[in-house]
């Protein structure tokens, strides 16, 4: 649990809140945390790095005709490049990429 605010949309909640993250450890439990609930936001991070210093934040999103993941990176194009490769077998559904740009603007 922290109050962290690490999303690139919207701005922080000018009350005292306090979001619940839980850790995934390996292919078997994002599978698992997916099936829970298939539309999602979640921070990516490297080992024993602290929250704030995450390398990513997803949010997979419903649309009118379709599921968007909207990413925001710290290095441009390393998500396509070193994650997307390894998670796209969990979207059951065709899944549109959209920067955090693309969203905002």
């Amino acid at each position: 649990m922290n109050d962290a605010w690490v999303f690139p949309w919207g701005t922080k909640p000018s009350q005292n809140y306090t979001l619940v993250w839980y850790e995934v450890s390996g292919f078997r439990e994002i599978e698992e945390s997916m099936g829970i609930n298939n539309l999602f936001t979640c921070v990516i991070l490297q080992k024993d790095d602290e929250f704030i210093d995450h390398s990513y934040v997803l949010s997979l999103r419903e649309s009118i005709d379709s599921y968007v993941l909207i990413v925001d990176e710290k290095r441009e194009g390393d998500f396509v490049r070193r994650v997307l490769p390894k998670i796209e077998c969990f979207f059951t559904e065709d899944v549109k990429l959209c920067s955090i740009e693309e969203v905002l603007s």
